[in-house]
């Protein structure tokens, strides 16, 4: 079953409750693509069972595709910090097949250093890791972000650099 089988989406609108149903339906098929952003942005909503089944589709069923990169590359930037994080984890996802990767990049140097959530900033680190050596232009602040004081962040970045190819 994919997304367009379902009997209602969740981007139709309506009641939290039928939106949440909905997010719970899809989360149980195969894979989900071509909605990333609209799920992505549901992290974010009032209804705690809207964000927690969005989460849980974003979790185990959604595979991104290259050309959500450049509006999943601005909800890095979002204040609700489910919403920046499942960004960044979903254009980690995508890796190499990012659309704009420049403009991918960007936001993700953006996001590590100016997000107040580990988890996010942890998420944009690893991200530019999979992305690989199109990435270097992150360099310097992942050298900045080797100093930091979270063990793992501190981790996530020296392996990025290593993936990458550039030296700490």
């Amino acid at each position: 079953m994919t997304l367009h089988d379902a009997p209602t989406t969740p981007f139709d609108g309506g009641p939290p409750d039928q939106i949440a149903e909905t997010l719970r339906r899809m989360s149980r098929q195969a894979s989900v693509t071509g909605h990333t952003v609209a799920l992505v942005a549901y992290t974010g909503n009032v209804d705690q069972d809207v964000r927690m089944w969005a989460a849980e589709t974003l979790r185990h069923a959604v595979n991104p595709i290259p050309e959500e990169s450049a509006e999943l590359a601005k909800l890095l930037s979002s204040t609700a910090y489910d919403v920046s994080y499942w960004a960044a984890t979903m254009i980690g996802r995508l890796g190499r097949r990012n659309g704009n990767l420049t403009e991918v990049v960007d936001a993700l140097v953006a996001c590590i250093e100016q997000s107040p959530s580990l988890a996010t900033r942890e998420r944009a680190v690893a991200a530019i890791s999979q992305i690989g050596p199109a990435a270097a232009p992150a360099s310097r602040v992942l050298r900045s972000t080797t100093q930091s004081d979270s063990p793992r962040l501190r981790r996530l970045a020296t392996e990025a650099v290593r993936r990458i190819g550039v030296a700490a």
